[in-house]
């Protein structure tokens, strides 16, 4: 995937693969998105119009938050994918965390905020879990 500087948060060319898990869902979702002459207006565009031409970033925005506002009944803003995104590898892979700014499209700073609410968030899962293990304790020593 190639994004040029203008479509891009922090202004940076980004040039990664395409996930290879993904590559079906990819095909899939352009063939129902899109009629074939459609693609071939605007082969490159991952988020085709309802014509099949290349949307705008306000487009694909409000878009995500239509669809988004319909199924889950709350709009969501492709930002808060990404939040979510960089807050789970934190979570999840810690050891990951530098690709984080390249999801966000921010600096240090803001990706290590991720870091720390990530460790917090399992701090507090971790004493979640101690406590109901003495919990758990106490009422069997009742009985």
């Amino acid at each position: 995937m190639s994004f040029s500087r203008s479509e891009t948060k922090n202004h940076r060319d980004i040039h990664v693969p395409f996930p290879v898990p993904l590559m079906v869902a990819l095909d899939q979702y352009l063939f129902y998105r899109c009629k074939v002459d459609d693609l071939l207006r605007s082969p490159n565009a991952l988020w085709p119009s309802r014509v099949g031409i290349h949307q705008s970033g306000a487009s694909i925005r409000e878009s995500v938050k239509q669809v988004t506002g319909r199924v889950l009944g709350y709009a969501h803003s492709p930002h808060m994918f990404r939040y979510a995104a960089a807050t789970s590898l934190a979570i999840d892979l810690p050891e990951e965390i530098m690709i984080a700014n390249v999801i966000l499209g921010n600096d240090f700073l803001t990706m290590q905020e991720h870091y720390n609410k990530a460790r917090m968030v399992s701090a507090a899962e971790q004493v979640h879990q101690a406590l109901d293990a003495r919990r758990e304790a106490a009422v069997g020593t009742r009985k």
